[in-house]
């Protein structure tokens, strides 16, 4: 499932100037067991009022949603993160432990 928190749009690149519009607030992940992947994507889009919000946030495709508004995909980067004091997912031992 495919939730979305967050869509700026307009955001000036070259000049790092932030002239964006907030088309859905942003909503903080809150993930309720297990691991999250969490998805950031910075599109460019064809320019100013061509790109509006979705009517629900949960089911995103965000495949769809570029086809949708024309966009390009500029970069895009992850995380994982997960509840604290949560578990699940992979387990890690440190350096020093390993082998013993």
């Amino acid at each position: 499932i495919y939730y979305l928190y967050f869509i700026s749009t307009c955001t000036n690149t070259k000049s790092m100037q932030s002239i964006s519009q907030e088309l859905l607030v942003y909503e903080r992940p809150e993930p309720r067991s297990g691991i999250h992947r969490m998805v950031f994507v910075l599109f460019q889009q064809l320019g100013r009022g061509t790109v509006f919000a979705p009517d629900v946030r949960h089911n995103f495709s965000c495949r769809n949603f570029a086809r949708q508004h024309h966009l390009n995909i500029v970069a895009a980067s992850y995380f994982n993160c997960q509840r604290e004091g949560g578990s699940g997912g992979r387990r890690f031992r440190p350096e020093s432990s390993q082998g013993e």
